[in-house]
């Protein structure tokens, strides 16, 4: 049997060297600072917030980032959740701001304020999950962020 390009199974075949080319393993992004940090709605439960990250991607390609959830930790105290509601592009080796909206937890940060405000650095961690994708597919792809921040940082 030979194939020409009046064949039907030749973008089949496109599609599968295509497909076996990318599948590189995904390196993480490497954060680089926070951008921008808004309440956007204050109140006394809980306060709607937007959060600005800026990464690197790591990786020599495209790729494309979209349904990301995550929680937010603060000296191990759950603070709220955040989420990415838009599809963001993400060019090979270069810098991107993840813009994230959510709600956090007034209670448990007003608890902590003191701690806080005595500490010149905290532990932050985020852990959630998001669509990470080439080529118009997406694969689940969990995450974990760790690292110390100093409160000068945090409130600029």
């Amino acid at each position: 049997m030979s194939f020409n390009n009046s064949t039907p199974l030749s973008p089949f075949f496109f599609f599968i060297i295509v497909g076996l080319l990318s599948c590189r393993s995904v390196k993480d992004p490497e954060f680089q600072r926070i951008a921008e940090f808004k309440i956007v709605k204050p109140g006394i439960k809980e306060s709607d917030v937007s959060l600005d990250l800026e990464f690197k991607n790591m990786n020599g390609y495209k790729v494309s980032l979209k349904n990301m959830n995550c929680s937010l930790y603060v000296e191990g105290n759950y603070l709220g959740s955040l989420r990415l509601d838009t599809i963001i592009h993400i060019k090979r080796n270069e810098l991107f701001t993840l813009p994230l909206k959510g709600k956090l937890d007034m209670s448990s940060l007003l608890k902590n304020a003191l701690t806080f405000a005595l500490k010149e650095t905290v532990n932050i961690k985020a852990e959630g999950k998001g669509n990470i994708g080439r080529l118009g597919i997406y694969v689940n792809y969990p995450f974990l962020y760790e690292g110390s921040h100093s409160i000068k940082e945090l409130l600029r």
